[in-house]
């Protein structure tokens, strides 16, 4: 006698009966990996192992903090589903405008599709599908200052190749900015930020319209600034005067030209001189 097997979450094959004995089957992971006994018994041996805690907590905050969407990331990671989490992040807030640290909310708004199978207590046998399999888990943070300020993240996750990887953060990933080069740009450092995102993104032109924004605020200061630079070196009063046109103009091509032309030649990179 031959009975349908039975199959528990995600394709996990659990029992099946052939002629009347019933058999236990590999339970597989995708991409269709055999789970020991031994292999389920990790997680309450990683629960007793603060080091790696610790250690997977730390990387987990680097890839959280640092790392932009679509890359890969080399991860130690932990043997159950519900240890893949992050106790803490320290992330820009937007509405504090300041970095704060981040937890995750008492009450999450996202979850993982093998959230409602939780285990209701401790005392209950740990199941398959408790172990963390490759798959899209969702990583929800809170301002902990503000309580308004959030950061949504969905994480590819594979177990296999010990890797994970960001592809949706809500708000936009931003680069690290140190805070007093952002003192310094003042409202020009949107500009600056959003630039650094589109060469993350590998656009190269919208970049460019970014940074030229960026020196619009700051070509008549550079040009004030070789204004004393060529007054320092004695040069006649003439040119001087034409720097001071220049600054008063408002074409901004015009004042790049006239910069680039000018400007000493330890001052411009390789770039502009060929």
């Amino acid at each position: 006698m031959a009975l349908t097997p039975l199959c528990g979450l995600d394709g996990i094959l659990l029992y099946s009966c052939h002629g009347g004995i019933m058999t236990e089957r590999p339970v597989r992971r995708e991409p269709f990996q055999p789970i020991t006994h031994e292999r389920i018994h990790e997680v309450s041996k990683w629960e007793a192992d603060k080091e790696a805690q610790a250690t997977f907590q730390a990387q987990f905050r680097e890839f959280i903090e640092t790392k932009p969407l679509y890359s890969n990331f080399q991860i130690t990671l932990p043997p159950g589903r519900t240890q893949f989490h992050l106790d803490v992040a320290r992330l820009y807030c937007p509405t504090c405008k300041t970095l704060q640290p981040f937890r995750s909310p008492e009450h999450n708004t996202w979850y993982h599709f093998n959230d409602k199978n939780l285990r209701i207590s401790e005392k209950q046998t740990l199941r398959p599908f408790d172990l963390l399999m490759n798959g899209i888990f969702p990583i929800e943070l809170l301002c902990q200052e503000c309580r308004q300020g959030f950061y949504d993240f969905f994480v590819l996750v594979s177990v296999n190749n010990g890797t994970v990887m960001k592809f949706g953060q809500v708000p936009m990933w931003t680069p690290r900015v140190d805070p007093q080069l952002r003192r310094e740009l003042g409202t020009s450092a949107q500009f600056y930020i959003r630039a650094l995102q589109n060469l993350n993104l590998s656009y190269g032109v919208g970049a460019c319209a970014y940074f030229r924004r960026m020196i619009e605020d700051f070509i008549n200061p550079l040009l004030a600034l070789l204004h004393d630079y060529k007054k320092d070196a004695g040069t006649s009063q003439e040119e001087l005067e034409e720097i001071q046109k220049v600054i008063a103009s408002h074409t901004f091509s015009a004042k790049t030209a006239y910069a680039a032309e000018i400007c000493p030649p330890n001052l411009l990179s390789r770039a502009s001189i060929r």
